[in-house]
Formats: structure tokens, sequence, C-alpha cells
């Protein structure tokens, strides 16, 4: 807090015009002193106020604003400012660490069909289309982007065995007919746990097999019915599902996705935001191993 009548000789002090002088000064420096915080602070995206945040949206034509969080418009800011690099690969993983984290996606590309493909675990609806618009911005023009939503779900298997002892509750010449049964069990504990390994490799291959037949097909916000696969197989050991969605469907976004039998028996159901701004093709992944939660 500036005080500037400390600095004005003692002879006016109690002086009403020298009092109001330095209060009016005071708020003047006050109030340079703030703005010239503000403008040191709105000279980095990072620490910019809401008011540089729209500036800098209006220079890179970021229009859609409305009931954006704050601290998600300073990531689109500073994620637009970084594309103008070389494509590459590497370039383009290094963006898709800072976006969607490091472990969350698999991009790579056909290089016979000139088709740049990006596996990734759902996103919420902003960071989705910031992903979207960063790699059409990255990419050369000649090479077509496929986006996969990728849905993984795991289906855990495990055995236990428990020893129980026979207590026989009557001898001979002392029976209480009814009381009690002529025989009980007394629980021992277990004697193999969940968490070691004890099913076999054939079993899992059989119940992923089993699974497998029982796919029939998909639908898309319950509404939508998909019956022809891209993949409907096991790949490494997983249930693999991948299927396309056409923009030419009319629907707008997808919310919900449910696996069926043929016999219209729903198998697995899943909740999840993915917008249509291009046709997509969809990925499951299911794991069926042994395991405890």
């Amino acid at each position: 807090m500036i005080n500037i009548k400390k600095y004005f000789p003692d002879i006016y002090e109690n002086i009403l015009e020298i009092d109001l002088l330095s209060d009016t000064l005071d708020k003047s420096f006050n109030n340079l002193d703030n703005e010239f915080l503000k403008a040191i602070l709105n000279s980095f995206v990072i620490t910019a106020d809401v008011n540089m945040i729209k500036e800098y949206e209006a220079i890179l034509k970021i229009n859609d604003t409305e009931l954006k969080d704050i601290e998600f418009r300073r990531q689109r800011i500073l994620n637009r400012l970084a594309m103008n690099v070389p494509y590459t690969i590497k370039a383009l993983r290094h963006k898709l660490n800072d976006i969607i984290g490091e472990n969350n996606y698999k991009v790579y590309v056909d290089n016979e069909n000139y088709t740049l493909y990006l596996e990734s675990k759902i996103l919420s609806q902003d960071w989705f289309t910031e992903t979207y618009i960063t790699i059409n911005k990255m990419k050369p023009a000649n090479i077509v982007f496929i986006n996969k939503p990728f849905m993984q779900s795991k289906i855990l298997i495990n055995e236990e065995v428990t020893l129980a002892q026979r207590e026989y509750n009557y001898k001979l010449g002392i029976w209480q007919l009814g009381v009690k049964p002529f025989k009980s069990l007394r629980q021992k504990g277990v004697v193999k746990m969940k968490e070691e390994s004890s099913v076999s490799k054939y079993f899992l291959d059989q119940l992923r097999d089993f699974s497998l037949d029982k796919v029939g097909y998909i639908k898309v916000n319950e509404t939508k019915k998909l019956t022809d696969f891209i993949t409907k197989n096991i790949v490494d050991g997983k249930l693999i599902l991948e299927y396309a969605f056409l923009k030419e469907y009319g629907i707008s976004e997808i919310n919900k996705i449910d696996v069926y039998t043929v016999n219209n028996e729903k198998l697995t159901s899943i909740n999840l935001y993915v917008p249509i701004i291009e046709d997509i093709e969809l990925k499951h992944a299911i794991s069926i191993e042994e395991g405890v939660v």
C-alpha cells in the first residue's frame, strides 16, 4: 500500500489540503501499481485474466467460449499457440501427451493408404474437440485422419477352495430327535486363496471363445443398430470389436453404446460422449483374465 504523505515535510502535518492531496495521490499510485501488475500478468497466458483470455481467443478465432472453464480455455490457447511445428509422429505424440495423457492413446500411420489412426480413451466434450482440431491442423493435407474412440473392459475370474469339517451331533444312546441335524459342517477356513493362480490357459481361451460367440450386434443411443464389424475376433487374449459409425446416420453425438446377443440379450452397456464430426471407427477391447479386484 502506497503512502505518499510520509514523504511530505512535517510542517504539512494535519493540513486538510495536504491530507486530501496525499489521499488522492495514494489512490492514483495504487491504481497505477495494480495496472502495471495486471499488464505483467496479462503478458503470459497462464496468468492472464478473463478479459485477456478473450483477446487471445479472438486472435486465434476461437468462438465457442460460452460456459467453458477458465482453466480449460487457458490450456486450449496454449495448445493452439504451440501447434505451428513441423509434422512428425514424434511431435504429434508430444502434443497428444499434453492433451490426452501419455498412456491413454495409441497413434499409428497406414503409410500405403495415407491414413492416420488415433485410438484414445473417451475424453470430455471439450478435449475431444480440441484433439480433433489439433490433429487436423498438424497433419499433412494428403493424410486422412480416422478417429477410433477406445473402450476397455475387463472380466476377472478366480478360484477359491475352502475346507469344512464334518461334525456328528449325536452319539449312540443319546438321541434327541429333531433338536439338531444329524450332521453339520464347521468351516475351517480357506485353503486356496483367490490371489493364487490356478486357472488354466485352456479355460480362459474357452471363456473368450464363448463370450465372442455371444456378441451379435451393437446398438448406439438405443436407436441405431450396427451389425457389420470391421473386426470381431480375439487378439492378444482380448475380445476386439471394431465397427464404423458414419456421419450420414444423422446422429450428432454418441452418448450410449450397448452390445447385444443375436437373441437381443444385453451383454454390456457404456455411457460416454463422442461427437460425430466425421466418419469414425469405434473399438472395444474386453479382457478376460484371472485376477481379483
